[in-house]
């Protein structure tokens, strides 16, 4: 295993194991109806500390793998990913101070699902449309969802986040394993 995928899979563990803390301590994001989004988590004193350093973690370690990374197109995949996670961190901390840091961070947030949809397609697509990458594809429409229950209300914002998550992380990690597996890259 190559120290890229390595660190590929650890950003993503990092993302979920930070959220099941999370879940753990303050259950009420996940089963109130409506639901609130993964920022939440960001903003109660309870769960601040544990999601600030999860989601840190990850997106130091995706940083790290995308320079490590011998594939432009996953190099280039991450660094972006990492880079609209931090803004994605960074506009939690302040968002319920007013509507112009909320709308910030919805705007971000927006980026981040938009960027998560057409790279997810990309990657997908570069492994040629496989079993695993179907599969995922099957959680990114919760990435669809999340965009519903935004602009309609639904009160599904948290689960369609965790779906549209767990399957762009598994096709990063897919994409980074097949072209280690493969011995390709696009330099």
């Amino acid at each position: 295993m190559t120290r890229s995928l390595f660190l590929t899979i650890a950003s993503q563990a990092s993302l979920a194991i930070t959220l099941c803390i999370c879940v753990l301590i303050r259950p009420s994001v996940l089963i109130s109806l409506p639901q609130g989004g993964l920022s939440n988590y960001g903003t109660e004193s309870q769960t601040i500390v544990v999601f600030s350093v999860g989601f840190w973690v990850a997106t130091v370690f995706l940083l790290i793998a995308a320079k490590k990374s011998q594939d432009i197109r996953l190099k280039k995949t991450m660094s972006f990913f990492a880079v609209l996670l931090a803004l994605l961190i960074i506009s939690t901390y302040p968002y319920r101070i007013n509507t112009f840091f909320e709308n910030i961070h919805i705007l971000i947030g927006f980026t981040v699902g938009t960027f998560q949809l057409i790279s997810a397609y990309l990657l997908a697509r570069w492994v040629h449309f496989d079993n695993v990458s179907r599969i995922a594809g099957l959680f990114l429409l919760g990435s669809i969802i999340t965009g519903i229950s935004t602009i309609f209300s639904t009160g599904l914002l948290f689960t369609s986040q965790l779906l549209g998550g767990l399957g762009y992380g598994t096709l990063l990690v897919h994409y980074a394993n097949f072209k280690e597996t493969k011995g390709e890259s696009n330099v």
